[in-house]
């Protein structure tokens, strides 16, 4: 019988492309047809730095997806929270909103203290730090410089009597809310020396 030679065959498409990778792997070049039910099974997408996308709930890792809303985008943005908090981190600057923000529900339900004590406080007469009032326990205090005072009154936190501290200005009849656990870490001084008496209003908002 004689013997048959086999011989390699190489094979080519239309555009004369070999279909051998050259490493005994099918080399497929084909385009997808536009359509909406194209199935092309599951598919791996990763980030520059590597990490496979995340999908599902649960906390950020590397492979978190993050979108940044383009500055000329218009139309409707909606951000689904899932029934939980939706927390805005703004890399401490400004948000700014354009319109008008609706708020679906507020609690307006003021804060309730059970016990409101006021003090009229006669500022030294010097312009040393002096602190704002003995131990005296509070929630909130609201402090008022009256009307008829004729300096500026610095407030800030107590240091000494002696050392400058950042402090805010309460010009005559201006006041301020805030809350402190104690009056005694709340020091004042005076713009200028005067005689004349020029006095603090505070008022002490505490909780049993």
């Amino acid at each position: 019988m004689a013997s048959i030679g086999v011989s390699a065959i190489k094979l080519i498409d239309s555009d004369g492309d070999a279909l051998d990778d050259g490493s005994g792997k099918l080399n497929v070049n084909a385009t997808l047809v536009a359509g909406a039910t194209i199935d092309i099974g599951d598919v791996d997408m990763f980030l520059d730095s590597g990490d496979a996308l995340v999908g599902g709930n649960g906390a950020a890792t590397d492979g978190t997806l993050r979108v940044t809303i383009a500055s000329d985008t218009t139309g409707v943005l909606s951000v689904d929270d899932n029934g939980s908090t939706l927390s805005i981190d703004d890399g401490g600057g400004t948000i700014t909103v354009d319109g008008t923000v609706t708020v679906s529900s507020l609690d307006t339900s003021p804060s309730t203290f059970d016990t409101v004590t006021s003090l009229k406080i006669d500022t030294a007469d010097d312009t040393s730090w002096h602190r704002l009032h003995s131990n005296t326990a509070s929630k909130e205090v609201q402090i008022q410089s009256l009307s008829t005072n004729v300096d500026i009154i610095y407030l800030g936190k107590y240091v000494d009597e002696s050392s400058e501290v950042e402090s805010i200005e309460l010009v005559p009849a201006a006041s301020i809310s805030l809350p402190l656990s104690n009056l005694n870490l709340l020091s004042y001084k005076k713009s200028a020396h005067t005689t004349i008496n020029q006095y603090l209003l505070v008022t002490v908002l505490t909780n049993a």
